[in-house]
């Protein structure tokens, strides 16, 4: 543990990851757009929207984003209005 850790705490360490995390993300949303303008092989039946939006290059990466960011920001609220109490919460 303490290798994971010393490993985290330096700041090249985090500047590569963060690197990383962003070519990643380069790359994937390129993929989108490649399988959204038919640059990937076809497929052998009749291609099917059932929503509009699916029409859009890369919507489930972004749908998947603010679904992620909202279920992060919820949580926190819901935690401070509802799970966190204070210390003598008990000895009242």
């Amino acid at each position: 543990m303490w290798f994971l850790q010393r490993w985290l705490d330096n700041p090249k360490t985090v500047k590569k990851m963060i690197y990383l995390l962003y070519v990643s993300l380069i790359i994937s949303c390129l993929l989108g757009f490649a399988v959204q303008y038919g640059i990937a092989p076809p497929d052998h039946g009749e291609e099917h929207d059932a929503l509009i939006f699916e029409k859009i290059p890369v919507f489930s990466a972004i749908y998947g984003f603010v679904c992620c960011v909202l279920i992060i920001i919820l949580s926190k609220a819901f935690g401070h209005a509802g799970i966190m109490v204070e210390e003598d919460y008990y000895d009242k």
